[in-house]
This record gives C-alpha cells, structure tokens and sequence, in this order.
C-alpha cells in the first residue's frame, strides 16, 4: 500500500511536468486500488517447512530466511527434475529478536539477490557497543542522538538494544522519539507475531515485557 500511494503521488507530479511538455507521463506500475486487491490473492496456508502444491509436478517451500518477520528464502521441487531456491536478503546469525536463517538444503539452482556478499559484517555484539558507545559520549557533552533507521527491522532493533542497554545500565534514562508512523505500526505487527521471535525475545514477552518498550518511549 505504501509502494503504491508513492507511485500514485510520482505519476501526479510527473503527469503535471509532462503535460507542460504535451507528453504523456508514465502511468503507475500498480495503485492502491490494485494492491488492495491483490491482498485477496495471499494464501494463508503458506507456513515455514511446508510444501505447498502448486500443480501435479511442482511443489514451493517456505523457508526461514531470518532476515524480517515473516522474511522467507523459497525451495521449488519439480517431479522428475531440479531443485531450485530463491532468496532475497538472509539476515545475520546471533541477532535478538528474530530466529536464525534456517539452513537451506541442497539445490541444483540458487537464485538470489545480494547487497553486502563482498564484505564481512562485524558481530551484532560489536555494533551495539559502538552505538552505546557513541550514544554515551555525545550524551557526555550535551548533545541529543539522532538515529535514521528503516522502519521495518531495523527500528525494531534499535528499541530492542536501548531497553536492554538501559537495564543493564550503559545508558542514561531519557526521552526517546520513534518519529515514524510505519515504524511504529510494524512494531505492533511484530508483538502480534511471537512465533516468529528466538526464545531470547520470547522469554522477555513470556515475562510480561514488552521487548520494544521502556519508560520515556513516545
């Protein structure tokens, strides 16, 4: 939906300019209208490890990718023939919050895409002391902290790391602002999801905590 009311506003303004020029703009690849409807055409019956018969010769699995909730890398089986995966991003091992990528199985074909194949990430552990690190020192001279973050996963680990960092006092109490309305509402979306989380996130929600949430939230 939100994909779709921006190239709904990008036709509007280009519609305009090239009007001015006396040619046709572009016309959406897909509107909001179009993408309500095919909200009709998701099958709940997909689940993670689960073949899915697609016809009498090729079957789809969902696997978990371990990269957003609900994030999925696909195993297509076809009788008599190959065994293909699709992915997009895997996301890293040893992170809170969401499980580890399940492991894939063997295959005759990957398709994929890839943003960082070329370099190694540094440990989630590492990165957490370089943003408690840097949010303490700036703090230290009286500065605020402001963090741009995607509003899906990424937002999501941010609040997770400042509650666990403040509970476990390497940082100060303070106001913290998530300015973002499709963060917020992927936030509640995941609380409603705690299959999907690793038993360190499911233990906090199991005592009544919210993983996301701490005193001076707004």
């Amino acid at each position: 939906m939100d994909t779709a009311h921006i190239n709904e506003e990008d036709y509007a303004q280009w519609k305009k300019i090239m009007g001015r020029r006396g040619e046709a703009a572009r016309e959406p690849l897909y509107t909001t209208l179009e993408a309500q409807d095919a909200m009709g055409l998701f099958d709940p019956r997909a689940e993670y490890g689960k073949a899915l018969a697609l016809n009498e010769r090729v079957s789809a699995t969902f696997r978990d990718a371990g990269h957003i909730l609900g994030a999925s890398f696909i195993e297509v089986d076809v009788k008599g023939g190959p065994r293909l995966l699709f992915s997009g991003d895997l996301g890293n091992p040893g992170k809170p919050i969401i499980r580890d990528p399940s492991p894939p199985p063997e295959a005759d074909a990957v398709v994929m895409e890839t943003t960082y194949a070329e370099r190694n990430h540094r440990s989630f552990e590492e990165s957490v002391r370089e943003f408690v690190d840097c949010a303490v020192e700036t703090f230290d001279r009286g500065g605020n902290v402001l963090v741009p973050a995607f509003a899906i996963e990424r937002a999501q680990d941010l609040l997770y790391v400042i509650r666990e960092a403040r509970m476990k006092g390497r940082l100060p109490y303070g106001p913290v602002f998530l300015d973002s309305p499709m963060a917020i509402a992927v936030t509640g979306v995941m609380l409603r999801h705690p299959e999907c989380f690793d038993a360190e996130t499911r233990a906090i929600i199991e005592r009544e905590h919210d993983p996301f949430g701490f005193p001076g939230l707004e």
